[in-house]
């Protein structure tokens, strides 16, 4: 597929996207898992056992039939079945080279599965550049994991569960990371929970089910700030990420390096489920916001060389008058360049000159009452 870069696209399109959140921060993609099967636009299959268990000496093998889409969720299984040498399957997806972003507010809205013992959940991001500096170079943030061995020994694997970073390199036998975990009031297995991520200039912090408690204290949260050596946060969360979804069996993490102990799936063909209803991403106007998407959102967009509208409402670029247009004035235009830095932006016009531009592709979102809509434009 042609890649092209947008912030908004057909995510603009839903009338259920709100033009603004209350906090300030705007929804810039969102992925809902609707129709019958995975978006490949956005989403990556990894498979296989990875290097040594995937560097955590995990039991199982991922493949793709273990991940499915159904009723407007994801479903990512672990079940007990050979493959190769491995007695058990399991699926792990990620947005690699398609969806990365740095900075924003995440919402996941999941449903996790029945972890004791030894099915390791997780919901991260990876920092795009692995593939050129390596991990833990690139920054690694998990939101949220479970089945650890501290919920293990304490028999709370239902309600324990924590969030993480990794970050910098090697040297003598080490790297800095930082984990929280949390031991929650209530079962977080036993229906859908909402995990939202704050990330900025500043922190990270993590969040559990703040629609049923918006007071509620961060599970996680670390600042991003330390520069005093080159282990410094500062030098790695400041960088694009992608997001992985996956659910592991055994390893490290979970204490258990034998099938045997693997006690959550104890027979041939037992399964256990994580479900994701919807993954959503909203960015304010920090100047260190980036943002890249092949098509625009998780939902299947169509190409950008034409306008995108949204009913009567439509956007467009007069290259005569060096101007975005809207058919009405408009809340909001805002044009970005194909990194995702906004490059301009009004408010309550019906066009926005933009002569100060260099040449090059870019994106045009406009919103108002009537709607949304965005085009990809270039200036020459």
């Amino acid at each position: 597929m042609r890649k092209i870069f947008t912030l908004l696209a057909s995510a603009c399109l839903a009338a259920s996207i709100p033009a603004m959140a209350d906090d300030g921060y705007r929804l810039v993609w969102q992925e809902n898992f609707n129709g019958d099967k995975l978006n490949t636009d956005v989403w990556n299959y990894e498979t296989g056992t990875g290097d040594g268990g995937w560097g955590n000496a995990e039991l199982q093998y991922y493949t793709p039939e273990c991940a499915t889409v159904a009723d407007g969720s994801l479903s990512i299984s672990a079940i007990r079945a050979r493959k190769g040498a491995q007695q058990f399957i399991s699926a792990r997806l990620t947005t690699k080279d398609k969806m990365y972003f740095t900075h924003g507010k995440i919402e996941i809205r999941a449903w996790m599965p029945k972890t004791a013992n030894g099915v390791w959940p997780a919901l991260w991001g990876l920092g795009q550049s692995i593939g050129s500096i390596g991990w833990p170079r690139c920054s690694e943030i998990d939101f949220v994991e479970m089945g650890n061995a501290g919920g293990i020994q304490a028999g709370t694997q239902d309600r324990y569960f924590n969030g993480a970073c990794h970050w910098g390199y090697y040297k003598d036998g080490g790297y800095p990371n930082y984990a929280r975990s949390v031991t929650a009031p209530y079962s977080m297995q036993d229906g859908y929970h909402l995990f939202t991520i704050v990330w900025d200039d500043e922190k990270i912090s993590m969040y559990y089910d703040l629609d049923l408690d918006p007071n509620r204290a961060p599970y996680f949260e670390m600042g991003l700030t330390a520069d005093s050596d080159d282990w410094g946060t500062k030098r790695y969360f400041h960088q694009p990420i992608f997001l992985v979804l996956n659910v592991a069996v055994g390893g490290r993490f979970t204490g258990i390096l034998n099938p045997s102990g693997i006690t959550a799936l104890p027979e041939e063909g037992s399964m256990t489920t994580m479900k994701v209803d919807y993954i959503k991403i909203y960015q304010n106007d920090a100047a260190s916001n980036t943002f890249f998407s092949t098509n625009g959102a998780g939902e299947p967009a169509s190409a950008l060389d034409s306008p995108i509208t949204a009913g009567a409402f439509d956007v467009s670029y007069s290259a005569s008058s060096r101007a975005v247009v809207t058919t009405a004035p408009a809340d909001t235009i805002a044009v970005y360049d194909t990194q995702g830095h906004k490059v301009a932006e009004n408010h309550g016009e019906s066009s926005l000159t933009i002569d100060g531009l260099q040449r090059g592709v870019y994106i045009a979102v406009a919103t108002s009452s009537a709607g949304s809509a965005s085009t990809k434009f270039a200036v020459r």
